[in-house]
């Protein structure tokens, strides 16, 4: 049965049009036959438009929007119904004005700031929840891993900045004592000498 205007799709594609990324996402889904993963991009349909986001060159929003699984860009795959919104059309329209915002292309990143990233912040606006894990999940994998080897990466400078403090430290003291060492050295026949000319005076 036709489903209301105000039912929240998922459209789900392949990136790009290449056949490897299409085998790929075969591959990652057991041929579609289990829902693991893949590599997608995807777009929010609602009131008859697809809006997605992605980059461009300019201070533009990166948001925009398409006939509803006709993005050409890409290679379309499913739709996942994701219930329907209780904001009106209008409304709607509101929304996507203040995220039009504060989605600029410029921002737009592979990993940390995606089209997967918008549906989500979108899907939660209209109040349907995040959009099904399997469509997202290698994007938040490639997030963890980079902020791990970002951790990792902060780590080895905090490491070397330690070693390089320690040793200038070390160099310091020890430049110190070389210092003290070379000084008594000198001192010492002086008070000797004194002490010899001290036991002579008193013998006589």
């Amino acid at each position: 049965s036709a489903l209301p205007p105000s039912s929240v799709l998922v459209n789900v594609y392949d990136i790009g049009d290449m056949e490897i990324m299409q085998d790929i996402n075969r591959f990652s889904t057991m041929n579609d036959s289990v829902l693991i993963g893949g590599i997608y991009h995807a777009g929010v349909e609602v009131f008859g438009n697809e809006w997605g986001y992605g980059c461009t060159e300019d201070d533009e929003t990166g948001i925009c929007a398409v006939q509803p699984r006709c993005n050409c860009q890409h290679t379309y795959r499913a739709t996942v119904v994701m219930g329907n919104t209780s904001l009106g059309e209008k409304e709607v329209e509101e929304v996507l004005a203040r995220l039009q915002e504060e989605w600029p292309g410029a921002e737009y990143h592979l990993i940390h700031n995606n089209c997967l990233d918008f549906a989500n912040a979108f899907c939660m606006e209209l109040g349907v929840g995040r959009i099904p894990g399997w469509i997202d999940r290698f994007g938040r994998t490639g997030k963890a891993v980079d902020k791990m080897t970002q951790r990792a990466a902060s780590g080895v400078q905090h490491t070397r900045l330690l070693a390089r403090t320690l040793s200038g430290e070390i160099g310091h003291t020890l430049r110190n004592i070389s210092t003290e060492v070379r000084d008594l050295a000198q001192a010492v026949p002086v008070q000797a000498q004194a002490m010899r000319n001290g036991l002579s005076r008193w013998g006589q």
